[in-house]
């Protein structure tokens, strides 16, 4: 079936997209160029139809960087971020201006907010040790407890759709699955390191994710790194798109036995 890549946005700069839950929209930050005037929260159409809606709105220096949606569509976990070291996971109603501090400490860098499957676990990175780790919490209990997860570095968590794993990049950049096992408080089992994720793209500075699990949770969609370029970098893989390739096929063969 033929397919068309086009631009979803056109004005100011825009970035962290994330699909909600009916796989209808995309919801993404939103800045036009002037960063004092605020950021936005921003949802559209995939299909780029009808009119963009504007769901929360941040000012007073703090951006909203991240938007990770909650089974309440009437909610969304931010993740706010000042003009310092300072990144905070926000909780934010439809219709409510206010940002209710969820995992928000001045002192450390709370990023990369990501919900279980059945809303039950909120999984993000701190770097409250000196260093980026993975944390669990209840949601949306989140004080009553906290369990770690990765122990040698450890950032941009994402769930399996199965919820039965916790998948992380590791101080290395490598991709470790922690199985989850179903119990009535959260539980951790093995941990396993998949493949080396030194030739993917990697988010030094905790901006947003870099890559995301695909339905099944067996394939992973990454950024890969590449060479610079220019005349001394090396050649570049190309993406070539080709559509109408069964009718193509059809025609080679219209008249061809085959054997």
């Amino acid at each position: 079936m033929p397919f068309a890549l086009t631009p979803l946005t056109f004005d100011g700069d825009n970035s962290n997209p994330v699909w909600t839950a009916d796989g209808q929209s995309i919801l993404y930050s939103a800045n036009r160029g002037d960063y004092a005037a605020g950021t936005w929260l921003i949802r559209r159409r995939a299909d780029g139809t009808g009119v963009t809606d504007t769901l929360a709105r941040s000012v007073g220096g703090r951006e909203i960087m991240e938007v990770e949606p909650t089974r309440d569509t009437a909610q969304f976990i931010l993740r706010l971020q000042s003009g310092g070291p300072t990144r905070d996971l926000m909780l934010q109603r439809l219709g409510d201006g206010t940002f209710t501090p969820l995992v928000a400490d001045s002192t450390f860098a709370e990023v990369f907010p990501a919900l279980s499957p059945d809303g039950r676990w909120l999984a993000y990175a701190s770097n409250e040790t000196g260093h980026f780790e993975v944390y669990v919490r209840p949601f949306p209990d989140v004080n009553a407890r906290r369990v770690q997860v990765s122990q040698a570095g450890g950032t941009e968590p994402r769930w399996a759709h199965s919820g039965k794993e916790l998948f992380f990049r590791n101080g290395t950049g490598a991709l470790v699955a922690a199985t989850v096992v179903p119990a009535a408080t959260f539980a951790l089992g093995a941990q396993t390191v998949l493949f080396d994720g030194g030739q993917f793209y990697s988010v030094g500075n905790q901006e947003a994710r870099s890559y995301d699990v695909a339905p099944g949770d067996q394939r992973f969609v990454f950024m890969r790194t590449v060479a610079p370029v220019g005349p001394s970098a090396a050649t570049l893989d190309k993406l070539v798109q080709v559509t109408n390739w069964a009718a193509e096929v059809q025609r080679k063969l219209a008249g061809t036995a085959l054997r």
